[in-house]
């Protein structure tokens, strides 16, 4: 088993670490020569995770004379990615990490209180990156960290349901769910077929949760994707009967979205009637080409129908993480409630 170390991000500020058994860790990056700031938006943390050799990924391309460089390469970032999609799923945070690219025009904030000064910077090209000369050497362990303070557990229902955090308040700590520990061992206790199918539903609701300050409709568009997803492999053995007069398929595609939720998500009257404008409001977007009206900044539709939009936006980001995290959870537990 190798150990190995990386830097993520989130929105909202770590204070505290996170175990999960022995396969990965977070906690908040302060490392020796460290840069800093405080225009930062974009918190560092720290990821400390296992890889063992049935894990280690050959890629399809592979350098010639850097072989094992390509296949580490290939083997971190998929397990990193696993984790963050793990991270945004069975918490109410968006965790991500900076992508390779050929970089953009910035202008560096070359310290905190320039004053007068900053009327001599100019734009320069950068990568996106945080780097600093000890980086590689702090990359380096043979084991997990010890953590001293460890993160806020907060009772699963109350968690997801009631105000929950969704990164909006830039001043409000990252906390965990009691559940996370339970819905993380139900995934890695899965079987590879059906942790496959959760990853493609995660991968979905990650792009829905990045999406959701800056890219509205796409972003609940991907949530609902995210669910289709799980909708698929739940009702994949179902024999679908047609009607002998039009050809149509007896049981709806809105049926099965509306069952799936019920069996995963709660079954109360008020739900249900959610339920039904959730799938409204997917037809709209997807057959009419339906914008919500949270889309422009300085739209002049009425407060009102802004506010609703922005309520079901979050509302079906939130019942997409629980459809996929009671579903995974059931499955592996079924005579357990979450």
């Amino acid at each position: 088993m190798n150990y190995y170390r990386d830097i993520i991000f989130s929105k909202s500020p770590l204070t505290g670490g996170y175990t999960f058994k022995d396969k990965f860790q977070i906690f908040p990056a302060s490392l020796k020569n460290q840069p800093t700031s405080i225009y930062a938006k974009d918190h560092p943390i720290i990821v400390e995770y296992a890889l063992s050799d049935e894990e280690l990924i050959t890629p399809s391309y592979v350098i010639e004379g850097l072989e094992q460089f390509s296949i580490e390469t290939a083997s971190r970032v998929t397990k990193v990615e696993e984790i963050i999609r793990l991270l945004c799923t069975f918490t109410n945070h968006f965790f991500f990490r900076y992508e390779s690219g050929s970089g953009f025009w910035g202008m560096p904030i070359i310290n905190d209180n320039p004053g007068k000064e900053a009327n001599n910077w100019s734009s320069v090209w950068c990568f996106k990156m945080l780097f600093w000369p000890d980086y590689p050497k702090e990359m380096k362990i043979d084991s997990f960290s010890e953590i001293e303070n460890f993160v806020e557990l907060v009772p699963h229902h109350p968690y997801f349901f009631i105000k929950p955090n969704l990164d909006m308040n830039p001043s409000l700590e990252i906390t965990f769910p009691y559940s996370f520990e339970q819905f993380a061992e139900s995934y890695f206790n899965s079987t590879e077929a059906i942790k496959s199918v959760v990853l493609k539903a995660m991968n979905h609701l990650y792009n829905a949760v990045d999406l959701m300050y800056r890219k509205q409709t796409l972003s609940i568009i991907s949530a609902f994707t995210s669910l289709e997803t799980m909708i698929n492999e739940e009702y994949k053995e179902q024999k679908i009967e047609f009607c002998e007069a039009c050809g149509q398929p007896k049981f709806k595609v809105s049926k099965k979205f509306k069952d799936y939720l019920s069996t995963y998500v709660g079954q109360n009257t008020s739900l249900k009637k959610k339920f039904n404008l959730y799938y409204k409001k997917r037809s709209k977007i997807v057959h009419t080409g339906q914008e919500l009206a949270t889309e422009d900044l300085y739209s002049n539709l009425p407060k009102s129908e802004r506010d609703s939009d922005s309520i079901t936006h979050q509302e079906v980001i939130q019942i997409t993480r629980l459809g996929i995290s009671h579903w995974l959870y059931k499955k592996t537990r079924p005579s357990k409630p979450v």
